[in-house]
């Protein structure tokens, strides 16, 4: 299964996990303050880059975004994305 797909069946189980999960209470947060404009069209390309500190680049670490992620890293986002998860 290439990561892609992987990335896929993953974001399915996801959502079938969320559908038996409560809704969040949005009273005990105080939302209005957040800087979120929702009327933001999404880019289609990253607003930033990033890249691992040398001294971590070194042991390994990755720093990219998703679709590099899947397309360069699949086998390290298989691995360790959504570990902590059970669905």
């Amino acid at each position: 299964m290439t990561a892609q797909a992987w990335f896929e069946e993953t974001q399915k189980a996801a959502a079938r996990a969320c559908a038996s999960l409560a809704y969040p209470d949005f009273a005990k947060v105080d939302y209005r303050g957040w800087p979120v404009d929702l009327k933001q069209e999404l880019q289609a390309s990253p607003a930033f880059t990033v890249q691992a500190a040398p001294e971590f680049a070194a042991k390994g670490a990755v720093a990219c975004d998703w679709a590099t992620a899947l397309a360069e890293h699949g086998d390290l986002v298989e691995k360790y994305f959504g570990r902590a998860a059970s669905f």
